[in-house]
């Protein structure tokens, strides 16, 4: 249930845990969209379903954070809160809530995800996901 930045020489490196893989990928979404703006001053004013399916879990959590990323870019949406993440198999559904990213000051940029460094460990009751995004 947290996540943290890790020391990389150019980029950012995000630890993200949870009780499970879902909730370590949502909070690893979290500390993504946190590079570009506060996600505790968004709004809670809209809604957004991803659907996704992976060949692999890591593919799954690349594929995660790119389509953030895409809606971001496409569609100004960042989330503030994950409603829910399902994770089956290597098939993603979640609901994400937030706003437009236009509506508040922003202070970073996140160009993409990367399989660099990139480390997925599923323990009994504990999920960490470790990735780098290209900043």
């Amino acid at each position: 249930m947290s996540y943290e930045y890790m020391e990389h020489t150019a980029d950012k490196k995000i630890k993200a845990s949870g009780k499970d893989l879902a909730e370590a990928f949502g909070e690893g979404a979290l500390a993504v969209y946190n590079i570009i703006l506060n996600t505790k001053k968004v709004e809670a004013v809209k809604q957004h379903r991803l659907e996704i399916e992976s060949e692999s879990k890591k593919a799954l959590l690349y594929d995660f954070i790119d389509e953030l990323l895409y809606i971001l870019d496409v569609e100004g949406f960042v989330a503030c809160k994950i409603k829910s993440i399902e994770i089956k198999g290597k098939r993603l559904t979640a609901y994400l809530v937030g706003d437009s990213y236009r509506n508040y000051d922003h202070h970073g940029d996140v160009k993409a995800m990367t399989y660099n460094e990139m480390d997925i460990k599923e323990e009994k009751g504990k999920a960490t996901i470790i990735f780098v995004v290209d900043v």
